[in-house]
């Protein structure tokens, strides 16, 4: 059962969590980017303005959602039975339990 949970974190929820983040940032500069290209036309830029808010909205609850887990994990002592390596995956230290 742990080795079915571990997977589905590596395989599935950390390839999206990195997926969303990476959007949310891409979505934060194109609309940087288009707001200061419709600023030096002259044009509206409120559109632009509310993709910058929601931008910064996606990335805040995304950090935040990060900060969440890492209390979580530390209140539980999580860390003395997972490892997270330099890339991204968590292994499990079946021993603990």
């Amino acid at each position: 059962m742990i080795e079915l949970v571990r997977r589905i974190v590596v395989f599935l929820v950390n390839p999206l969590i990195q997926l969303l983040l990476v959007s949310a940032v891409a979505y934060f500069i194109w609309g940087l980017v288009r707001y200061f290209i419709s600023k030096n036309k002259g044009e509206d830029t409120n559109q632009y303005s509310r993709h910058l808010v929601w931008g910064i909205v996606g990335l805040t609850v995304m950090l935040g959602v990060f900060g969440i887990m890492r209390l979580i994990i530390t209140t539980v002592d999580a860390d003395s039975y997972l490892e997270v390596t330099d890339g991204g995956d968590i292994r499990v230290d079946e021993s603990g339990f």
